[in-house]
C-alpha cells in the first residue's frame, strides 16, 4: 500500500475557549502544563491551537470546574466575534442558507480538522459535523458546542422557540438525557453514526436580519485572500488526506463525493493521485488504521466502538483489515502498546 508520508496539521483559534479560561483566571501556565505545548500557544491569542490539544484542554475543562455541559454553555455566550472574519462574514449574509454556504466554503479559515455540511433531504436538511482525530473519546464537548452554535444562531435571528426536527450524537450522554432538551429538544439519539441535526428545508431562504450586502463584499474579498494564502501552505495530497480524514466513518464519502469538494472530475482526481503514487482507498484506509492505532494506544473504547465509529457495519470486518495490515489483531495491538 502506498502511504502518503506528509502529515495533515490540523489547527483552530478557539476563540471562545481562550475567553472562558481568561475569565476563570487560567494561568497559561497551567494550559501549557496540561496540553504539552509552548507557553507562547496560549499568550498570544492569535496563535492557532492544535486541534487535539484543543480537544484535550476542552475536556479537561469540563472536568476541572465540574461543568459536564460547558460546550453548550459556552455556545449560548459566543457571539460573531468568537469566529473571526468567518463569523461576521457569515451574519452579514442574505438568507440563513447563504449563511451555510459561506460557512461551508470558508471555514479552513477557522479551523482544520472540522468540517461542517449541509445536505438538503427532501423537505429536510442535515446539518453534519464532522471532525478528524485520533482521540475519539475527547470530542463531546466541542461536539456539543459546534452543534449547539448553530442552533443558537437559528433561535437568536430567526425564531427563538425554534428546535431541530432531531438530533444525533456519535457520543453517549454526558448527563441524564432530558438536559440536552433546553438547546436541542427531545428527539436526541445518541451512539448514532454521525454527529447531526435537522431542520426544515423551508428554513434555508429564510431572510437574514443582519444581512450587510457592502460588508459582506468587503469580507469576501479579505477571505478569499486568507483562503488562497491557506491553499498555497497546502500540498494537494495533503488537502486530499484532509478532506478524506474530515469523513472517515461517513460510509457516503466516496471518490465521487472528493472529486466534487475538489472540483473536478473523478478521473482527473484518480489521474493525479496516480500521479502521487497512491489512490483514494489506501490513503482512506491508512489514515483509519492511524486513527485506530491512536485510539487503541490512548483510549478504553471497545473494538466494536472503534468500528462503528470508524465506518465498519460489523466488527469482524474491522478486526480483519486491521489485523491484515498490523500484523495483529486489534486486542494484541492494545495489550502489547500498553505492557
Amino acid at each position: 500500500m502506498a502511504i502518503p508520508t506528509k502529515q495533515v496539521q490540523r489547527y483552530i483559534h478557539p476563540r471562545w475557549l481562550q475567553r472562558y479560561f481568561e475569565n476563570k483566571g487560567v494561568a497559561p501556565a497551567l494550559l501549557a502544563e496540561v496540553s504539552d505545548l509552548p507557553l507562547g500557544t496560549f499568550t498570544d491569542e492569535h496563535e492557532p491551537w492544535p486541534l487535539d490539544a484543543y480537544l484535550t484542554l476542552f475536556e479537561w475543562a469540563s472536568d476541572y470546574f465540574n461543568e459536564p455541559h460547558l460546550g453548550m454553555k459556552l455556545a449560548e455566550n459566543s457571539d460573531a466575534e468568537d469566529f473571526g472574519i468567518l463569523g461576521f462574514l457569515t451574519i452579514s449574509a442574505t438568507t440563513f442558507g447563504d449563511q451555510c454556504e459561506l460557512f461551508e466554503k470558508y471555514q479552513r479559515i477557522l479551523m482544520q480538522g472540522e468540517v461542517f455540511e449541509f445536505y438538503r433531504q427532501g423537505d429536510r436538511i442535515e446539518v453534519r459535523f464532522c471532525i478528524t482525530t485520533g482521540l475519539i473519546d475527547c470530542v463531546a464537548q466541542d461536539v456539543e458546542f459546534s452543534l449547539a452554535v448553530l442552533v443558537n444562531i437559528i433561535r437568536i435571528n430567526y425564531q427563538k422557540d425554534w428546535l431541530p426536527l432531531e438530533v444525533h450524537f456519535r457520543h453517549k450522554p454526558i448527563t441524564q438525557t432530558n438536559t440536552y432538551s433546553p438547546i436541542f429538544g427531545d428527539n436526541v439519539a445518541f451512539e448514532q453514526a454521525t454527529n447531526s441535526f435537522w431542520i426544515e428545508a423551508s428554513l434555508w431562504d429564510k431572510a437574514s436580519p443582519t444581512a450587510n450586502a457592502t460588508l459582506l463584499n468587503v469580507l469576501k474579498q479579505q477571505a478569499n485572500k486568507l483562503l488562497e494564502e491557506l491553499e498555497e501552505n497546502t500540498d494537494f495530497l495533503g488537502h486530499v488526506r484532509f478532506l478524506i480524514g474530515s469523513c472517515l466513518g461517513e460510509p457516503q464519502f466516496n471518490i465521487e463525493v472528493l472529486a466534487k469538494e475538489l472540483n473536478m472530475s473523478s478521473r482527473t482526481l484518480h489521474r493525479k493521485l496516480a500521479q502521487e503514487n497512491t489512490n483514494f482507498k489506501d490513503i482512506k484506509l491508512e489514515l483509519t488504521m492511524d486513527v485506530a492505532r491512536k485510539a487503541l494506544s490512548q483510549e478504553e473504547i471497545s473494538i466494536a466502538d472503534l468500528a462503528q465509529t470508524l465506518g465498519y457495519s460489523e466488527s469482524s470486518a474491522f478486526v480483519r483489515v486491521f489485523k491484515r495490515l498490523q500484523g495483529q489483531s486489534p486486542l494484541q495491538y492494545r495489550k502489547q502498546y500498553r505492557q
